[in-house]
């Protein structure tokens, strides 16, 4: 079995902003949080790096932020990118810009890898929602993509770099394929390698600064 990861990339050099918001978003949820640097990573827990002086990483465990990518852009007014690694083989991004998804990616179709039965999304005795019909692929042609993100990649990121990565002539998958797309974004590869054990490792690193770590628990 391969590693599983979820984290946030947040255009922020603030990270205890960034902080408060996911606190405030646990607490609507009916979790209190608390600090804990000795935080048992099988609970709900969050870590907070700062990175490359204008980007804030948050790493969770659980997947546990409470779906707050879309309402983070858009309190913050800033880029907000959702990443994940499932079992070293998908590689996904959710990319929002001001509260608004601009792309998405996976590098698989994940209904087909999951073996989801697509026929009964067009069966009226069910009922699915348009989170459950999303397969990961973007919808956008690969010029729209450019055109949607280039502002948000790394200075000199060129069309044709940003072509190989998202849509390679091999399947690259897991942790490689999401630090080959950081690396358009200018941020350290190693990211993609945070896997949700990483709190039993040092956690600072050259690149990335831990912040914070919260711990949740219900109320």
């Amino acid at each position: 079995m391969g590693d599983f990861s979820s984290s946030l990339l947040i255009r922020s050099s603030d990270a205890k902003s960034v902080a408060k918001e996911l606190i405030q978003f646990a607490s609507k949820d009916g979790y209190d949080a608390h600090d804990d640097t000795s935080v048992d990573h099988e609970g709900a827990a969050i870590a907070i790096f700062s990175c490359a002086g204008q980007w804030t990483v948050v790493l969770e465990s659980e997947a546990c932020t409470w779906d707050a990518d879309e309402s983070l852009s858009k309190k913050l007014k800033t880029s907000v990118v959702d990443l994940s690694v499932h079992d070293s083989d998908i590689w996904t991004y959710y990319w929002y810009e001001n509260g608004k998804l601009v792309d998405q990616h996976s590098n698989t179709n994940m209904h087909e890898y999951f073996g989801v039965d697509t026929s009964l999304f067009d069966d009226d005795d069910y009922e699915f929602s348009e989170e459950e019909k999303d397969n990961g692929l973007s919808k956008l042609t690969l010029n729209q993509r450019w055109k949607a993100l280039k502002k948000g990649l790394a200075k000199g990121t060129s069309r044709e770099s940003f072509d190989a990565v998202l849509e390679p002539e091999e399947t690259v998958g897991g942790e490689q394929g999401l630090g080959e797309f950081l690396d358009l974004v200018g941020l350290p590869e190693e990211i993609a390698y945070l896997c949700y054990s990483y709190w039993a490792e040092d956690q600072s690193t050259e690149e990335l600064k831990l912040e914070r770590v919260v711990q949740f628990t219900e109320s």
